[in-house]
């Protein structure tokens, strides 16, 4: 399987009882060592030898996926050699929504301000993690139907933007 992981190349060949990940063109063995609850505990092996566990938090609605490690948060999409679907975590209409059920611990735009591919528009707080959803476009504000302390679920609108004109 080949995916886009935000601007980065992945895929993913499962081997047996692990998988083999080539991000961006290094290659990692990955081990899944225990998952429950959209909780996973991998040891990532390189070429060399060297090791790491490392915790990643999947979250998903239908074809959608999300990964948070590191405390960042990132959309799993295909690319476009594999299929003609895209999760990119916004709706083809600009709207940005919650990857899983939190509470809004900053909203860092107001309606009407121009933003940038890339720009951290909303903070949601989830599972004690700090989840950035950050603008997949240039564009503008047009709406931003919550507040900062609100409780939000998954896939609950967080901002609404319109793509600038090119």
């Amino acid at each position: 399987m080949k995916l886009k992981l935000d601007s980065h190349s992945l895929e993913l060949t499962p081997t047996g009882k692990s998988y083999m990940l080539k991000i961006d063109g290094q290659e990692l063995a990955a081990e899944i060592l225990r998952a429950e609850n959209g909780r996973m505990e991998l040891q990532l092996r390189q070429a060399d030898g060297s090791a790491r566990k490392v915790t990643a938090y999947v979250s998903s609605s239908g074809a959608r996926r999300w990964v948070t490690l590191g405390g960042q948060t990132f959309v799993l999409a295909k690319s476009a050699g594999v299929g003609k679907t895209r999760a990119s975590g916004h709706h083809t209409g600009g709207e940005l929504v919650s990857p899983m059920p939190g509470q809004v611990r900053a909203v860092l735009v107001n309606p009407g301000d121009a933003v940038t591919k890339g720009q951290t528009l909303v903070i949601v707080e989830a599972m004690k993690m700090e989840i950035k959803v950050a603008a997949p476009f240039d564009g503008m504000v047009k709406k931003i139907p919550v507040k900062t302390g609100q409780t939000v679920e998954r896939e609950q609108v967080l901002v609404e933007l319109e793509r600038a004109h090119e």
